[in-house]
């Protein structure tokens, strides 16, 4: 990833901080001759899978998946008695 992509990055990630000492942070690290870019990119990619991970966590706890119930003896009675009286007037 190139500067401005990784800037654009940060922005989509709403990582302010992280945009505002981009700079600081890449200066020291060019003064050290370390590359900073290939740290950074993983970090920011690894924000952003994070970010998506708990986003579906979330949906999926928030669905309302619909659940089977257990019926009881008088409801199946109940359901049975008013077949056999829709089929006898049928």
């Amino acid at each position: 990833m190139e500067r401005h992509e990784i800037l654009d990055a940060l922005s989509e990630l709403k990582l302010t901080g992280m945009r505002a000492s981009f700079d600081e942070i890449t200066g020291k690290g060019l003064a050290r001759r370390e590359d900073i870019y290939p740290l950074i990119a993983s970090l920011i990619r690894a924000e952003h899978t994070h970010r998506q991970a708990r986003s579906i966590s979330y949906r999926i706890a928030a669905a309302k998946f619909p659940v089977l119930r257990k019926r009881s003896a008088g409801a199946i009675l109940a359901a049975r008695y008013a077949e056999v009286v829709a089929v006898g007037h049928g």
